[in-house]
């Protein structure tokens, strides 16, 4: 009989909205992934889902207001669900800053499911992946981090 009761690990990350934060969100959500039980394949295909979409919340708000970008992760039998949300209007595709690129063609491929949801105050980007790998419990404090975590330590 399984365990009803299987850890639910949750990270919650608060990072300026700048490339330089990159490096923190990767480190912060690989350790995190590594404690859910994710093969090393699902770690980097997740962390290369999630940096797309965070870069993307970086590059494409149009009036933001914030310079922050939220990154949520939970993970419910075996399944990861990661949001990522910027403080800035939709882009019109009509009127894009850069002629676009692959991110959305990348979540798409790496992840399960990918959602977009731009709204008033913003747009979230929710991506759900199932896990192959053996759950492990987490460890108490990890995946806490603020804004401005560039050493990579919670401030």
């Amino acid at each position: 009989m399984s365990d009803l009761r299987e850890p639910k690990p949750s990270l919650q990350l608060s990072l300026d909205a700048r490339p330089e934060s990159i490096a923190p969100l990767r480190r912060h959500l690989g350790g995190w992934l590594e404690e859910t039980g994710a093969t090393r394949r699902e770690l980097f295909e997740i962390q290369l889902a999630a940096t797309e979409a965070f870069a993307n919340a970086v590059l494409h708000p149009e009036e933001p207001t914030s310079d922050l970008v939220e990154i949520a992760g939970t993970v419910t039998n075996r399944h990861v669900t990661l949001s990522v949300r910027d403080h800035g209007r939709w882009q019109d595709e009509s009127s894009p800053k850069d002629g676009g690129g692959l991110g959305l063609a990348i979540m798409d491929e790496l992840m399960d499911s990918v959602v977009i949801e731009p709204f008033a105050g913003g747009t979230v980007v929710t991506m759900q992946r199932r896990l192959a790998g053996s759950w492990r419990p987490s460890r108490a404090g990890l995946g806490e981090a603020r804004r401005g975590d560039s050493a990579g330590r919670p401030s």
